[in-house]
């Protein structure tokens, strides 16, 4: 009997796939007044916090690979060719042309809409082709509704802002039926397996590497079935061998992506890996983590319309589906969740550490898995009654005992997922009547519950007229700013909206936040006295600034200070704004809009003359005196005279959350206090105020808008000053004060820019001149030693050093001299070079084969 056609047409199926999840996802940009439906965006935690700077700090350099390779823009100096690589190589990416600075969220959306309607047509076309489902009468109805349903699981909502791991997952479908067609066909498919694998890794080379660990699984397995079925033949051999060479020539022609994005990730802190059968959740997390609504812990997220779990049961309960490949099919879905569960197998999973946030980023793997399945056991057998009815009686149990007694989901959700989980029941016993309209329009409900439940709460999401005002404005005093500065300066900001406005503003500063920056960088401009790092933290800031001092050191020549109301607009867009009040006093140049901007006249130029190389490197103590490190750093440059000098104080204890200290000043200059804490310790809201003036509202809710030290004003020598703190056990707390040498500072400014030229040609390219009158010195340039710089005097290279301890330097004759610095990025000719010999094998390997191909078909 011939099989029936399909109800739908050919061409309608994928443009089906496509469009309903957009149109799913844009019903609940309605439901949750999200642009074009109302003010809010999709924008929140990592969207806001980093992707929004990366992405508009892309759309500038584009066209400008220098700045990709290496950028200023990221605390004083940075690789970025492996934030380029993890974030930015998806080609969907080129559409942040389209968008202006200040409406980039809107990019977001659209992106994220994109990759939901792809991965659901991807995963339909896998459902079509994949050679472990035969043809079929229901094959395209259950393709679409099990494609759709994981499109839109829980999963990919919830992550929904990593937009680069959507990207990426858009080709896993696909890159799975090829593998497949290799394992269990040994079709000639290895060329396109090889290309889109390829793709996979390049788009994102973090989840090409979990792609990689589920493909060797499933081979496994895969393997186990072929022997289990007998079916293991001379050709199939053959077609594992072109699998795994064809794969293991995917990851080297990848290489270019891969060797130089580990190598920076290397210098980054993570979890070492261990062995460990620690269990990372509760198995009644992992039950409750498929239903609306359900409080799962740090369990996979499961979430998937319960059609999805409904069909996998019904598999394993249907009668006329052999035992072997039950227990085949459970074993693997087993082992895979083992794999989520025992620590060891977990971070492996996420490269060999464990993930900051965003836990069980594998998750969508096992989703996949469920959903498949389900559509195996629909598509490919008709629904069987009794079988239906004792999954339905098991699912039930399951939400009823996640509910009553683990107490994981409330009444209101119980009675939600009961309710859906009858109604499935009912329709699909319609469907074996051939009522199908019924079940797509729940299915699509049941859809849409749960993805609108998995959503982030409203309040979370960013306010796109804040977004829109304070982008905006801040563009217009940047830009305006460059045309009166042409040379390279750092700038700082008293008000931002995260830790990368300077990736978004295409400024030079201190600040940034990506998951690539070295942990010795952010050490070091935490012992200088930038924002101080506690706990896991992995950003710097500038904030108020550290001392006068230090901002001009590292070249921070212009200060941006909003009013009020932009502040308060920073603070409707992060979590991470900041609102600074004790910054130093910097004169006040011009004013445009809104901002004043400031200026440090005592600003060094990039290049420092040394008098000594002591000091090589530095170590972040929290609780340390900072001024004493200051003072031998800046000894360096001049020996004979401390940039600080410790003030006289006397203390009065009123009570423990209340002190006064008095304070005699030593030294013309800014005077600053420092409360050291334990590194793992978060101050509560501290109060200062300096004779009678309220200066700060240090620590507590406002803990990244302030620095451990606090400026308290530019006073003259022999001031006497009144300072009160108050905040809960204050006055426990360990009190410096000290003044800064303003007669020094300036001196050390113009020492700096004489006898030398600096000239900055590109990001990854500095010169430097000196004249006939420089004496032969180190010098130190403001960028942080990194091994992908080198340096050569009057083209002869020499060797790098580590100055003032953390930067870049090197030993300069006396005289007339050029000094060209060059930013290499680590690995990166190599890895290419071996990148394209492998592409070259991999073509001459498809070539002879289908050539022996052809030539035994001659034969034959």
């Amino acid at each position: 009997m011939g099989i029936k056609k399909s109800i739908m047409p050919k061409k309608s199926n994928y443009t089906i796939a496509f469009i309903v999840p957009i149109c799913l996802i844009l019903l609940i940009f309605f439901v949750l007044n999200i642009f074009p439906f109302g003010n809010k965006t999709v924008s929140a935690d990592d969207m806001t916090i980093q992707y929004l700077s990366i992405f508009t700090y892309f759309k500038h350099n584009l066209f400008n690979i220098d700045n990709l390779l290496y950028t200023y823009s990221l605390g004083i100096g940075t690789n970025f060719y492996s934030v380029f690589t993890y974030y930015l190589l998806s080609p969907i990416n080129l559409l942040t042309l389209l968008f202006s600075d200040q409406y980039m969220p809107i990019f977001f959306e659209v992106n994220i809409l994109i990759d939901f309607g792809l991965i659901s047509t991807t995963t339909f076309f896998y459902y079509q082709k994949s050679p472990l489902y035969k043809e079929t009468e229901n094959k395209v109805f259950w393709g679409l509704v099990f494609s759709i349903s994981f499109s839109l699981c829980s999963y990919f909502i919830i992550y929904s802002i990593s937009v680069m791991w959507l990207n990426a997952v858009v080709l896993f479908p696909i890159i799975l039926l090829y593998f497949e067609k290799q394992l269990f066909v040994s079709d000639n498919n290895v060329p396109l397996y090889f290309i889109f694998l390829t793709l996979g890794i390049l788009t994102n080379y973090y989840f090409g590497f979990i792609f990689l660990i589920f493909l060797l699984l499933y081979g496994i397995f895969g393997i186990i079935y072929l022997i289990a079925y007998r079916k293991i033949t001379k050709a199939r051999v053959k077609g594992i061998v072109n699998l795994i060479i064809s794969t293991l020539l995917s990851i080297s022609s990848s290489l270019f992506v891969i060797l130089p994005s580990f190598s920076a990730q290397s210098e980054v802190s993570k979890v070492p890996f261990s062995l460990s059968i620690q269990r990372m959740y509760g198995i009644k997390q992992l039950l409750a983590s498929s239903f609306i609504g359900a409080n799962s812990g740090e369990a996979p997220l499961l979430g998937i319309n319960i059609l999805c779990l409904l069909g996998c049961l019904y598999f394993f309960c249907n009668f006329k589906i052999n035992t072997k490949l039950k227990s085949i099919v459970l074993l693997f879905l087993l082992f895979l969740l083992l794999t989520s569960w025992v620590k060891t197998p977990y971070m492996i999973w996420h490269a060999f550490t464990l993930p900051n946030g965003f836990f069980q980023r594998e998750a969508f793997l096992i989703v996949f898995v469920i959903c498949s399945i389900a559509y195996f056991a629909f598509s490919q057998y008709p629904i069987q009654i009794l079988s239906l009815s004792t999954s339905m009686i098991a699912v039930a149990l399951i939400i009823w005992s996640v509910s009553c007694r683990f107490k994981l989901i409330s009444l209101e959700n119980l009675y939600l997922n009961l309710f859906l989980l009858f109604f499935v029941y009912i329709l699909l016993i319609f469907y074996r009547y051939k009522n199908k309209g019924n079940l797509v329009l729940l299915t699509l409900i049941g859809t849409f519950c749960v993805a609108l439940k998995s959503w982030r709460p409203v309040n979370t999401l960013m306010n796109l007229n804040s977004y829109v005002n304070v982008v905006k404005t801040t563009n217009e005093a940047i830009r305006n700013l460059k045309k009166q500065d042409s040379t390279f300066f750092r700038m700082g900001s008293n008000y931002q909206i995260n830790m990368n406005d300077s990736l978004a503003y295409q400024y030079n500063g201190v600040t940034g936040y990506v998951s690539q920056l070295p942990d010795s960088m952010l050490d070091y401009l935490s012992a200088l006295g930038y924002y101080q790092k506690h706990q896991w933290f992995r950003w710097t800031q500038y904030n108020n600034g550290s001392t006068k001092a230090v901002d001009s050191l590292l070249g921070v020549k212009w200060i941006l200070n909003g009013n009020r109301n932009l502040m308060n607009k920073s603070n409707k867009i992060s979590e991470f704004s900041t609102q600074n009040l004790a910054t130093i006093q910097y004169p006040t140049k011009f004013k445009e809009n809104k901002i004043q901007i400031k200026k440090n006249l005592t600003s060094f130029s990039m290049v420092i003359p040394l008098a000594s190389t002591s000091l090589k490197s530095v170590k972040y103590d929290s609780m340390s005196n900072t001024f004493e490190l200051l003072n031998k750093l800046f000894k360096c440059i001049y020996p004979n005279e401390n940039m600080y000098f410790k003030n006289n104080s006397g203390r009065k204890k009123v009570n423990s959350d209340k002190i006064q200290l008095t304070i005699h000043c030593n030294s013309n200059g800014e005077a600053y206090i420092y409360i050291p804490t334990e590194k793992n310790e978060l101050l509560p809201k501290v109060n200062i105020s300096v004779n009678g003036r309220k200066v700060s509202n240090a620590f507590g809710e406002n803990l990244n808008g302030e620095n451990g030290i606090i400026s308290l004003g530019s006073f003259s020598r022999g001031t006497l000053l009144n300072v009160e703190l108050e905040g809960k056990n204050i006055g426990d707390k360990r009190i410096l004060a000290y003044s800064e040498n303003e007669k020094l500072l300036e001196s050390l400014s113009k020492l700096s820019k004489k006898s030398l030229l600096f000239k900055k040609e590109r990001s990854n390219l500095l010169l430097v001149t000196t004249n006939n009158n420089f004496v032969g010195k180190p010098l130190a340039f403001s960028i942080p030693y990194d091994k992908g710089w080198s340096i050569s005097i009057d083209n002869k290279k020499v060797k790098s050093e580590r100055y003032l301890g953390g930067l870049l330097g090197t030993e300069v004759p006396s005289g007339k001299h050029t000094i060209k610095l060059t930013y290499k990025v680590p690995y990166l000719r190599v890895s290419i070079i071996i990148s394209l010999l492998s592409t070259i094998v991999f073509a001459f390997y498809v070539i002879s084969d289908n050539s022996r191909r052809k030539n035994k078909e001659k034969d034959i």
